[in-house]
C-alpha cells in the first residue's frame, strides 16, 4: 500500500516497533508493528479509536512533545487518555474519553420538562422564555440561556410520534450540549427551518429576542433568493456580500448567513466538493432558466441580444493552446467566455471555451446551447448584434432562422453619395443623472450590399457630443428593423463592453475557481479536426519571410544607391562641360567612387540573399505542408483546462449580478446619481444590522457605520420603504409583518 508520510517512526523514542503512516487520502492513520499492519485508524480527532491510539503511543513509551507537534492533541489530555486505559475503573475510562459532554448541564428529564412548559407558553404570556428559564432553575438547579432555551423550544414542536433519524439525534445531542451550532472546523453541514412568516428568512428569525448580524443588508433582496437550492443560495449570497470565490468565503459570517440560507456549508472542502458535484451541463443550464425570469428582455422575452467573445488571460504554467486576448492586445494563453446580453446590456448566458475554434465557430456552438433557453417556438427571428470578428461571407450564409447585425471589415470610407436620400435622427445618453444627457447625431444611407443582396448596408456619419464625426458602414440582414434601431443598436454595444469590467470587479467572472485540466489526448474526439502548418514547414517559412524582408531592405537601398550614383554622374558630366574648378571636380568625383564602391557591395549582398532566399523556398516546397491540428497538440502534450467549476461558478454570479441590478433598478430611480448609486446601494446590502423580534412585527434595523450625507440617508430609507411594501404584500394577511429601518454612524449602548 502506498503511503505519503511517515507520521510517526519505531526510531523517534519508541520502547516498541510502533510506527504510524498517513494514507494517501489523508483521511486515516495505518499503524504498523514492524512490517505488519495492526489497526487503521481515523485522522478524525474526535473519534473513539483516534484517541485510544495517542493514549496507546504515549503509554508505549513515545515522547509527548511528539504527539504533541504531529498530531495537534494538548499534553494534558493524551496523559489523561494514556492514563484511563491504564486504569480498570470503566467510569474513568468513560469520562476521559467523553470529553465536555460527560459533564453536561441539561439532561433528558430537564429537555423533556422544558418541552411540556413550551406547549403550555400561552398561560404565560409574552415573557414565557424567561418564565421557563427561571421555572427550570428552581427544579433542576440549572441555569440555562435564552439562546440555549431557543434551540430546546424547537424539538418541542416536533410531533411525539415523529420517528428520528441519525440526523436528528445528532441535532439532539447539540441541543444538549448547549451548542447551537456546530464548530467550524466540522465538515457537517448546518441546517436551519424556513420562517413561516418570511420565507427567505430562517426560524432563527422567529426565535431571538435581538441578534446582531453581520450580513443583515440580504433582507433586501428577499424573495429574489427563494428559487435556490441551498448551495447555490448561499454561493450566491456570499457573491453578494463580497466573496468573488469560494476561497474567499472564509471572511464572511456563516451564523449570520443562516438567517437567509436554510443550510450553509462552513468549511471550504465541503463546498468545492459540491460545486464538483452539482458542475454539469443540466444544472448550469438551469441556473441560467432562472437567471432568465430575472429580466425583462432575456430569453423568452427579447429579440435583440448582444454577443461578444470575451476573452480571460491564463496566467498558469501549464501547456495550453493559445488565443487572441483583447485585453493584452496580444497572442497569449486565454480561456473564452462567448457572452450573450440582453438590449439593455444585462447577462443572460455565457458559455466556456478553450481557443481551438474561431469565433466564427463558436458563435453557433453556443447558439446552440442559447436556444435551449427559449421556446420551441421562438427561437428564430432574432437579432444578434456582434462585433467585426464574426465578418466573414461564408459565416453569414449561416445565419438562416435569425438575423445579424455587424460592421463591414476594412471600410475604405467609400459609398457615401451626397444626391442620395438621407436619414437623420438623435439619440441620448444619461451620463450621471437623468438630467445629464448626451447627444448623438447620426445621418445614414441605405442600399443593398453588393457581396450579399440579403444584408443591408448602412452608411452612416455619426457625430459625438463633442462634435467629432466619424463614417463607418453597418451590415444588417434583418430587413424589418428600422435604421434608427440597427444603427443604435450596434453603436451602443458598449453597454456589453461596460458589463464584462463590472462583473469582473464586483463578481470575479474572470476567476479560474478550479486549477484542474485534462490532456487533449483524452478529449481529443471531441474536437474537429483540421489542417494546420508543419512546425518544419512554420520554422522554413520563418526563415524565408525573414530572407524576404532582408532583401527588399537590402534592394531598397541598393535602389537609392543607384539613383544617387546617376545623380552624381550627371553632376560630373555638368562640371567637366563647363570647366569646372579643379578642387570643385575633385571632391564630385571622390563622392562618385565611394558612391560607387557602396552600390557594388550592395549588389554583392543582393545577390547573396536571393541565393539564401532561394535556397529556402526550394527547401519549403519540398517539406511537408499540412498535418492533422489535432495530432500536432496531442504530440505536443498539449492541456486541457476543465472550465465545469468555473461555468457553474459563472452561472451563479451572472444571477447575483442580475438580482443586484434588479435592486440598483429600483435605488437608481430614487437616488438620481447614477455615479456612486452603485455604491451606495452595495454598501446598504453587505451592511450589519439587528433582528428584533416583536409581537406583531419583526425588525431590522441595518447599521452603515461612518459618516454618511443625510440626502444619502433619505435616498436609502426611502428605498427601505418600498423593499418592506414589497416583501409585505408577498406574505401572507395573517403572517407579521417585516419592518426595516436605518441606522448610521456611532451606536449607542
Amino acid at each position: 500500500m502506498e503511503m505519503v508520510q511517515q507520521v510517526l517512526s519505531c526510531c523517534e523514542s519508541l520502547d516498541s516497533d510502533l510506527s504510524v503512516f498517513l494514507d494517501t487520502s489523508e483521511s486515516d492513520y495505518f499503524v504498523y508493528i514492524g512490517l505488519c499492519l495492526l489497526e487503521r485508524v481515523s485522522i478524525n480527532p474526535e473519534d473513539l479509536h483516534h484517541k485510544m491510539l495517542m493514549g496507546r503511543l504515549y503509554n508505549g513509551g513515545a515522547k509527548i512533545s511528539l504527539l504533541r507537534k504531529r498530531f495537534n492533541h494538548d499534553p494534558r489530555t493524551i496523559v489523561m487518555w494514556a492514563n484511563a486505559l491504564k486504569s480498570s475503573d470503566i467510569d474513568e475510562i468513560t469520562k476521559a474519553f467523553s470529553g465536555r459532554s460527560a459533564q453536561k448541564k441539561v439532561i433528558p428529564a430537564l429537555i423533556a420538562y422544558v418541552h411540556q412548559q413550551y406547549r403550555n407558553r400561552a398561560t404565560m404570556g409574552r415573557n414565557y422564555r424567561k418564565i421557563i428559564i427561571t421555572r427550570t432553575k428552581e427544579v433542576f438547579g440549572v441555569q440555562i440561556s435564552p439562546s440555549l432555551a431557543s434551540e430546546l423550544f424547537k424539538g418541542a414542536k416536533k410531533h411525539p410520534d415523529e420517528s428520528e433519524s441519525n440526523t436528528d439525534e445528532k441535532d439532539k445531542n447539540m441541543e444538549i450540549t448547549g451548542h447551537s451550532r456546530p464548530n467550524s472546523s466540522s465538515n457537517s453541514d448546518t441546517t436551519v427551518q424556513p420562517s413561516p412568516c418570511f420565507p427567505f428568512m430562517t426560524c432563527d428569525f422567529l426565535h431571538t429576542d435581538s441578534t446582531l448580524v453581520q450580513h443583515a443588508g440580504l433582507v433586501l433582496f428577499g424573495y429574489a433568493l427563494q428559487g435556490y437550492d441551498s448551495f447555490q443560495r448561499q454561493v450566491i449570497c456570499q457573491l453578494l456580500q463580497g466573496a468573488l470565490n469560494i476561497e474567499s468565503s472564509k471572511s464572511l459570517c456563516a451564523d449570520s448567513l443562516l438567517f437567509f440560507c436554510q443550510k450553509v456549508d462552513r468549511v471550504l472542502r465541503t463546498q468545492r466538493e459540491k460545486l464538483d458535484t452539482f458542475a454539469t451541463s443540466e444544472n448550469i443550464l438551469d441556473l441560467y432558466a432562472k437567471n432568465s425570469t430575472l429580466l425583462t428582455d432575456g430569453p423568452n422575452n427579447g429579440s435583440i441580444f448582444y454577443f461578444d467573445p470575451h476573452s480571460k488571460k491564463y496566467t498558469g504554467q501549464l501547456k495550453t493552446m493559445k488565443g487572441w486576448c483583447g485585453s493584452a492586445h496580444s497572442v497569449s494563453k486565454i480561456v473564452n467566455l462567448d457572452s450573450f446580453h440582453t438590449f439593455s446590456g444585462r447577462p443572460c448566458y455565457i458559455q466556456h471555451f478553450s481557443p481551438y475554434y474561431d469565433m466564427r465557430e463558436r458563435f453557433f456552438m453556443s447558439l446552440k446551447q442559447f436556444d435551449l433557453l427559449f421556446d420551441e417556438d421562438k427561437r428564430s427571428g432574432r437579432t444578434f448584434v456582434i462585433d467585426r470578428g464574426i465578418y466573414g461571407v461564408d459565416c453569414f450564409l449561416n445565419f438562416v432562422d435569425d438575423y445579424l447585425i455587424t460592421w463591414e471589415k476594412n471600410y475604405d470610407g467609400s459609398g457615401w453619395e451626397e444626391n442620395t436620400k438621407t436619414i437623420d435622427f438623435s439619440r441620448s445618453k444619461q451620463k450621471n443623472s437623468r438630467s445629464s444627457n448626451r447627444n448623438y447625431h447620426f445621418e445614414c444611407q441605405e442600399s443593398a450590399w453588393r457581396r450579399d443582396k440579403r444584408f443591408r448596408r448602412i452608411i452612416v456619419k455619426s457625430t459625438n457630443y463633442n462634435d467629432r464625426t466619424i463614417t463607418v458602414s453597418i451590415l444588417c440582414s434583418n430587413p424589418t428593423m428600422s435604421i434608427q434601431d440597427a444603427v443604435w443598436a450596434i453603436c451602443n454595444r458598449w453597454l456589453q463592453e461596460n458589463d464584462f469590467k463590472y462583473l469582473d470587479v464586483h463578481f470575479g467572472i474572470n476567476q479560474l475557481d478550479s486549477r484542474s485540466h485534462i490532456d487533449f489526448k483524452s478529449k481529443a474526439d471531441a474536437f474537429t479536426d483540421r489542417d494546420a502548418d508543419t512546425g518544419e514547414y512554420r520554422k522554413l517559412k520563418k526563415q524565408t519571410n525573414t530572407a524576404e524582408r532582408c532583401l527588399a531592405k537590402h534592394l531598397l537601398k541598393l535602389n537609392k544607391g543607384e539613383s544617387k550614383l546617376k545623380r552624381i554622374s550627371l553632376e560630373r558630366t555638368v562640371l567637366e562641360s563647363r570647366n569646372a574648378g579643379h578642387s570643385e571636380l575633385k571632391k564630385v568625383l571622390e563622392t562618385y567612387k565611394r558612391c560607387e564602391k557602396s552600390v557594388g557591395k550592395l549588389i554583392g549582398l543582393t545577390s547573396d540573399l536571393e541565393r539564401v532566399l532561394q535556397a529556402a523556398e526550394l527547401e519549403q516546397s519540398k517539406t511537408l505542408h499540412k498535418e492533422s491540428r489535432i495530432k500536432q497538440l496531442v504530440d505536443g502534450s498539449y492541456k486541457i483546462l476543465d472550465l465545469r467549476r468555473k461555468a457553474y461558478m459563472d452561472a451563479l454570479r451572472i444571477n447575483a449580478a442580475n438580482i443586484f441590478r434588479n435592486q440598483l433598478e429600483e435605488y437608481r430611480a430614487i437616488s438620481n446619481n447614477y455615479r456612486d448609486d452603485h455604491l451606495r446601494l452595495r454598501m446598504l446590502t453587505r451592511c450589519s444590522g439587528l433582528i428584533v423580534h416583536g409581537i406583531e412585527e419583526y425588525k431590522v434595523r441595518l447599521w452603515i457605520p461612518g459618516s454618511v450625507q443625510g440626502h444619502v440617508i433619505k435616498s436609502l430609507e426611502l428605498l427601505l420603504s418600498i423593499v418592506e411594501s414589497n416583501i409585505n404584500e408577498q406574505t401572507p394577511p395573517s403572517s407579521s409583518k417585516l419592518k426595516l429601518e436605518l441606522i448610521s454612524g456611532p451606536i449607542e449602548s
